[in-house]
């Protein structure tokens, strides 16, 4: 064949660099690319690109970038392309056109829903502990993420704070995160307080970590999420929240859920 184009060796046309050889081409020939596309719809839309490409001795191929050209054809992931090459004298007269090359046909990418995402943990644990009713007589609503200022501390409250984790186990889809969990108690002085913060680390602990001999599964699930468990990962420290005088009772836990949301 006076010219022929070369096959490519990835059906995906993206990956493609085109070329090809001539036979005795005429002086002053050009080349140009043919194209022909099935989209999904079945529209087939088809043309000419306006760029010539570049021949060097008895070979051509089409200048970069090739994304650009695809981009001006119109071509999207699962359309069918086809190229054909034809070879023009100084005249633009055509000469000859080529074998025709075939790729596409590739899915396009798939991807989770656009309001999926990882569940949140933190906010799991404290629908779990605002529903125990042991909680409930103690804080009523006062558990949260943040430390509410209509609060009017120090009550008894829990704050549940995400601060970071261990490394996700993929195979299993399961992540781990550790939760700051801070306590406070009511009280007319310092001691009080602390003692009280103790009382309700003392109540809520046995909600996330709940005894073996009861036989209560610690799996839970709340706010689109599904926890395996909730371990204590260090014993109480007592401190005192910055920025007041209240003492307050920090647990950090470690928690184990499921990354896909429910």
């Amino acid at each position: 064949m006076p010219i022929t184009f070369d096959q490519p060796t990835n059906v995906d046309p993206t990956m493609w660099l085109p070329s090809g050889t001539l036979s005795s081409p005429p002086n002053g020939a050009t080349v140009f690319l043919r194209w022909a596309l099935l989209k999904p719809s079945g529209a087939q839309p088809s043309g000419q690109l306006a760029t010539g490409c570049t021949i060097t001795g008895l070979t051509w191929k089409y200048p970069p970038p090739w994304s650009t050209a695809l981009t001006q054809m119109g071509y999207a992931m699962g359309d069918q392309i086809t190229l054909t090459a034809q070879m023009f004298d100084s005249a633009f007269n055509l000469v000859a056109t080529s074998n025709a090359i075939t790729g596409g046909l590739l899915p396009p990418p798939v991807y989770p829903p656009a309001n999926m995402m990882v569940p949140d943990v933190a906010a799991a644990v404290v629908i779990r502990l605002k529903r125990a009713p042991q909680v409930q007589a103690l804080c009523g609503d006062r558990v949260s993420i943040i430390l509410k200022s209509a609060w009017k501390m120090p009550q008894y409250a829990i704050i549940v704070s995400g601060v970071s984790g261990l490394t996700p186990d993929q195979e299993l889809d399961r992540h781990f995160q550790r939760l700051d969990i801070r306590f406070f108690g009511p009280g007319d002085d310092f001691n009080i307080r602390q003692r009280n913060a103790m009382y309700l680390w003392r109540t809520a602990h046995m909600v996330l970590c709940p005894p073996v001999q009861l036989r209560i599964s610690a799996a839970f699930h709340a706010a689109h999420c599904i926890v395996h468990n909730v371990r204590q990962d260090v014993p109480p420290l007592r401190l005192t929240e910055p920025g007041t005088d209240w003492p307050v009772v920090l647990v950090p836990y470690i928690a184990s859920y499921m990354a896909t949301p429910i």
